[in-house]
């Protein structure tokens, strides 16, 4: 997967450090939602 500097950055959060790597990449293969936003990014 590619990140952001910004969600490299968040990831070292003590707050976002039980997160998995399995986990973000579930969310992103099977979204509950997807929106498309007005700068043309896509919000899953």
């Amino acid at each position: 997967m590619k990140f952001t500097q910004y969600f490299l950055h968040t990831r070292v959060r003590p707050d976002r450090a039980a997160i998995k790597d399995e986990w973000i990449q579930s969310a992103l293969d099977h979204p509950l939602k997807i929106t498309l936003q007005s700068d043309g990014g896509i919000r899953k």
